[in-house]
């Protein structure tokens, strides 16, 4: 009898800044076999994470800081994993009271 475990890994990290991390996430996320990861406090742009090159994974969705320093949320999805992305969920983050991202 073969053993069919299906395990889907989440994750979530309160990481407060990605930019000097990124060596670190990299490979959690790839030792521990995550599917998704959140992080939170990733203190960057939408764009510079959505260049952020984390192999085997993408960024499906961001929330940013516009108008202040540090905060925000993102979730990182292994590549193969499909999603859809929660437009009317996403619309209502509001920067410094509640910040999200949902897939």
């Amino acid at each position: 009898m073969e053993n069919c475990e299906n395990n889907f890994v989440m994750t979530n990290s309160n990481i407060r800044s990605i930019r000097n991390k990124i060596d670190i996430f990299r490979a959690f996320l790839n030792e521990h076999k995550v599917d998704i990861a959140c992080i939170t406090e990733h203190w960057a742009s939408d764009n510079s994470l959505r260049l952020m090159n984390v192999e085997h994974y993408k960024v499906a969705e961001t929330f940013s800081r516009v108008d202040s320093c540090y905060g925000g949320v993102a979730l990182v999805v292994k590549n193969g994993i499909k999603f859809k992305l929660s437009e009317n969920i996403n619309n209502t983050s509001v920067e410094k009271q509640f910040e999200m991202a949902a897939i």
